[in-house]
């Protein structure tokens, strides 16, 4: 939830949280929930001002209502990129991914992508940045780089286009593709649950771009029907399908 208001530019401030609960959960299981909630919402500085608590007779269901502010007409949308823009992208992506490989894997180590996979953080301060900087669209990394891109091809009407070789791969993540014999490419682009940030930003802004260690330039925006392409390393050009996780996909 937090990471959808950094998608935006804005700041996190107020959460609801509903808790359907089994009757025989531990109270202590429970706290412990809590305690999690109250962690991230003191770090972001979020106030949880309510909710509601029922008994179920199912599985525990949480479901949680964020509030967040953004300078007025200033939100960052997935319908802004423009022809010509930078393609951007917070951090290093696939982790998430690849931490859950590791750790149903049972390997040892590998303690960085394992953490992205439990912990994941919302990036608030680079979206707010990147607002303030003009980004023309921002779109969280939740159902993967690949879904996400095309998400903001399909609102603004688009091409983008992206580099196999400038994608952000961290070396845990290239080292633990080699031990589980796995394509470091399909947990970057397919895996999700990351929440890094990415989108587009105008093209002059591509030195400011450079001296920020957290933000990567990846690929353009070009004129053309809305798709998403990545140029690879051997000179191919592969057309990425949205393909991440969707909810609401018929499941056969």
């Amino acid at each position: 939830n937090i990471s959808d208001i950094a998608a935006m530019g804005g700041e996190p401030r107020q959460a609801v949280i509903a808790a359907a609960m089994p009757v025989d959960t531990e109270v202590a299981y429970m706290e412990a929930v809590y305690d999690g909630f109250k962690s991230i919402c003191q770090k972001y500085n979020v106030n949880i001002v309510g909710g509601d608590t029922v008994t179920t007779t199912g599985p525990l269901v949480l479901n949680v209502t964020l509030v967040g502010e953004v300078p007025k007409g200033k939100a960052v949308l997935r319908s802004g990129a423009q022809v010509g823009d930078l393609v951007i992208v917070t951090n290093t992506i696939g982790n998430a991914a690849a931490g859950l490989a590791v750790l149903l894997a049972k390997q040892k180590s590998f303690d960085f992508i394992k953490e992205c996979h439990q912990r994941p953080e919302p990036q608030v301060p680079l979206g707010r940045w990147l607002r303030e900087h003009k980004a023309t669209s921002l779109n969280d990394i939740s159902d993967g780089l690949g879904s996400e891109l095309n998400e903001i091809a399909k609102a603004s009407g688009v091409t983008i286009e992206i580099d196999e070789t400038k994608l952000p791969l961290h070396e845990e993540l290239q080292e633990a593709a080699k031990i589980l014999s796995a394509n470091p490419l399909d947990w970057a682009l397919f895996g999700g649950e990351d929440f890094q940030l990415t989108g587009t930003v105008p093209a002059v802004l591509a030195d400011t771009i450079e001296m920020q260690p957290h933000i990567h330039v990846i690929g353009r925006v070009v004129t053309g029907p809305s798709k998403v392409l990545m140029h690879k390393a051997d000179g191919e050009t592969r057309l990425i399908e949205s393909k991440g996780y969707d909810h609401f996909k018929h499941k056969s």
